[in-house]
Formats: structure tokens, sequence, C-alpha cells
């Protein structure tokens, strides 16, 4: 029979090399290029930003980044090792989030607990990406660890390591409410008397109530150590439920059941639904809350898709003690087998390290810095008091490029003073588009070749275009160019 530690050897290096291969490829969003900058002000300036300074429409306004400490680490991690060093620092975060989702479902004797880890990771690889969220997974996926650790033998540690956690998670994302939500709900599920209901029972450990929502206190203090103290905890409501986000963010928006990741999902949750209930195995009521919240976080914007699948298999995975699973063959794995899997993975994990170069920036997609990036940076330097009207897109790369834009990545920043509405009604090429940017005194627009503003301008007699590129087009306002 294979060990334990095997299993969690194997495990570990299936991970590690499932990452690495995921994360060496050229990334598509420009969120890395945005926190990669944000972190070099910071370890350049010896200081955390108190206010905008990219951004034409919001320079001076207060802001103070929620993902600081994730970016001071994608700097020092990029400019220490390279983009060497980015990956490997994002494969050990996400392979330890489902190497803990492992240990969490073996801890609960689930049926091929290490197995069903796997596949669910596999499944994650849309939303683990060179972003704080991919950090925010890890230590949800810890808390939920910890605490089913106390719930089954009430020892203290267990809960005083959520301590630390949650200093650090306040520090990389605001998704740490999460944590705190979760042991609150667990002390209230444990003051509630037990009860079956159908296929749902519930059997509290009342004594374990007050040391969990005495933690929640403590966890909720400590979350005030965190640059925008308590107005992290308002940010984090205001941005889900009041911001309107999803109307101009895709990722903010419920997910598209014809999407792949979707799909495979909901067909997970179909399967462990027969299988819990074919194997007449009852349900946790306070498992199944938490599973339904997130759940519903999920069905209101698909950013929300690994808390979900973190969630999911602990909520519905059946016992390994069921005899029709536990007959398979799978069971007997050979510990020749083993070791030799784990040696596999592990040359696999080295190969493809060494396959990778260069730094942050020569690693984008070419998507992310297109001609038309160089194209502005000339015009930048040639007028260097003209106002850009970029795309949503390139508001990092133009940045790191020195360029002030008019919008970039920071969403929260221009929901709140009404710029995001602008972008979009303006990208839209909405009536009374030419006149707003005529009044925000706009002498440039980068934008999407695909965006209806792109006509709108071309035919104007007010603009030229004078880079007609295969993804951008730039535009400049002929009052400018005859005052240049």
């Amino acid at each position: 029979m294979v060990s334990q530690r095997q299993k969690r050897a194997v495990l570990a290096t299936a991970l590690l090399a499932l990452f690495v291969g995921w994360y060496k490829t050229p990334y598509i969003i420009e969120d890395p290029i945005w926190s990669n900058l944000v972190g070099q002000w910071i370890v350049a300036h010896h200081q955390i930003p108190r206010q905008d300074y990219w951004t034409w429409t919001a320079y001076g306004q207060a802001w103070t980044p929620q993902e600081w400490g994730f970016e001071v680490l994608l700097y020092l991690a990029n400019h220490w090792l390279g983009f060497r060093g980015v990956v490997g620092m994002m494969a050990l975060v996400s392979s330890a989030t489902w190497w803990t989702l492992g240990e969490l479902l073996a801890r609960r004797q689930a049926a091929y607990p290490r197995i069903m880890a796997f596949v669910v990771a596999v499944l994650s690889l849309p939303w683990d990406q060179i972003r704080a969220e991919t950090f925010s997974y890890l230590l949800f996926a810890l808390f939920v660890l910890q605490v089913e650790r106390f719930r089954e033998t009430g020892r203290l540690r267990n809960l005083a390591w959520l301590v630390p956690g949650m200093l650090v998670w306040a520090n990389l994302h605001g998704s740490f409410v999460l944590g705190i939500g979760w042991v609150i709900w667990v002390g209230v599920s444990e003051l509630i008397p037990a009860f079956e209901w159908g296929w749902i029972h519930h059997r509290p450990h009342p004594e374990r109530s007050r040391p969990l929502l005495l933690t929640a206190l403590v966890l909720m203090l400590v979350g005030l150590a965190n640059p925008q103290t308590w107005h992290l905890y308002a940010f984090s409501v205001w941005l889900s439920l009041q911001s309107h986000v999803w109307q101009y963010i895709l990722e903010w928006q419920p997910p598209v059941a014809t999407e792949w990741y979707t799909a495979a999902a909901l067909v997970l949750l179909g399967i462990g639904i027969v299988a819990r209930l074919s194997a007449l195995e009852p349900v946790s009521f306070f498992r199944s809350v938490w599973f339904v919240g997130t759940l519903a976080m999920f069905l209101h914007a698909v950013r929300f898709g690994s808390y979900f699948l973190v969630t999911l298999p602990w909520f519905l995975a059946p016992k390994a003690s069921i005899r029709r699973l536990s007959s398979y063959p799978i069971r007997s794995w050979s510990r020749p087998l083993a070791i030799a899997l784990a040696l596999g993975t592990t040359g696999l994990v080295v190969r493809e390290s060494l396959s990778v170069h260069g730094t942050l920036r020569t690693n984008a997609a070419p998507k992310l810095y297109p001609e038309a990036v160089a194209v502005v940076e000339q015009l930048h330097q040639q007028h260097p008091d003209w106002r850009l009207w970029n795309d949503y897109d390139l508001g990092g790369t133009l940045e790191e490029l020195g360029v002030p834009v008019s919008v970039d990545g920071r969403t929260e920043l221009y929901l709140a003073d009404g710029v995001m509405k602008t972008f979009i009604e303006s990208e839209l090429a909405k009536a009374g588009t030419l006149q707003k940017l005529q009044t925000q005194g706009v002498d440039y627009v980068c934008i999407s070749d695909s965006a209806p503003l792109v006509e709108l301008l071309r035919v104007s007699s007010e603009w030229q275009k004078v880079y007609d590129g295969d993804d951008y087009d730039v535009f400049v306002r002929k009052e400018a160019l005859s005052h240049a």
C-alpha cells in the first residue's frame, strides 16, 4: 500500500508540474503589469501610495492599494529572479491551495481525496492567474482546514494559526472578509440544536462556539492592521454589492454555462449530488449553508469560481468507506508506481522551470504590447501635455511607459467618480460621446478597433486617424495637431 506521505508527495509534484506549465505561458491580462508597477513604486518610495499618481482623470484622488502586499511580492520576485521567480511563486501558491484541499478531503475520509483535488485544480486554471486573488484562494482553503481541525479536536492552536493568517490576508486582498465570515458562521452553527431533516443532518459541538466567536472578534481586529483600516471592510462590501461593477467588468458578471470551466463545474456538482444520494450518506448542515453561500457568490460573479471549487468537493465528496467506491483497483496503487509518479512529475517540474526565461514584461502576450503602444509613447514624448483616452486593457502597459492614462485596472477608483461609466459609454459611442471627449480635454485616443468609438471618430471631421493597427487604432484631434 502507498503511505500517506507518498500520496501527499505525488499530489504536490503533480500540482507543481501542472501550475508551472500553466504560469509559464504568456499571460493575457494586464493586472500583472499594473501590480508590478505599483510594487516597484512602493519599494522605491518605501511607502504605500495614498493617492493616485498615474492617471490624469483621478490624479491626486485618495487611493490606497488593497493588494499592496501582493504587489510588493510580485515586484521583488520579478526584480530578483525574473519571470522564473514569478512562475515559481505563483505555482507554489496555487499548488498549496489544492494540496490543502486534498488534505481537507482526506481528513474527512472522502473517496480518492487527492485525485479529486487534482481534478478540481485543473478546473480552477481559468481563475489561477498572476493576481492577488490566487493568494486569497490559498488562505480561504487554509481557514476552512484549520476550523475543521478545531471542530474535530477542540485544540485552540488550530484557531491560533488563523490570527497571523488574517494579518497576511488583510494586506494581500480584500476577500479576507470571507475568512472572518467563515469563522463566525461555524461559531453560530454550533449554537443551533441538533436535528435531522431528510438528507441534511446537524451535529453541533456547543462547547466549540465560544472559542470560535471570540476568534472571529480577534480576526476582525487583526483585519484592521491594513493601510485602509476599517475602510477596507466598507470597500469590500461596496465593491461586491453596491458599486454596480458587473455592468462594466466581465469577471463580475454571472458565469455562462457554455464556457467549458463553468460547464465542467456544473457537471462535477451533478456528479457529486448523485454520488452522495446513491450512497445514502447525509450531508452536514453547516457545510451545506457555507457551500450554498459560495455557490451564490459564483452565480453572482464568475470571478468567485475558485471559492466555489474549494467548497464543492468538501461539501459533497462521499466517504471512502463506501464499498462500491473503495473496491476500484485504483485504491491498490503500488508503492513503486507512486514513487515513479513523484519522480516523473518532479522531472517535469524541473524541465518546465528551466524553460522559463526573461522578465514579467517579456512574457506578456503580444496583445498587451501592440504596436499602437509605441505610437502613443512617441506622441506623448512629442506632446507631453496632451491628454490620452485609452483602452481599458492597455492602461497598465501605457503607465509602465510613463504615459498618464484615463483609466487603468484600478476599477474601484473609477466606479466611485463616474469615469468608468463615461469610459464605457464613450467606447460604445453613445450619444454625446464627442462632446464628452472635448469637455474632458482629450487630445488623442487609443482604442480597440472593434469598439464602436472607432467608427464614430473615423467619420468625424474633428478627428484624424494616425495609426491603423491589427487590434488598436490611434486618433488625434485635428485642433491639437494644428497647434502642435
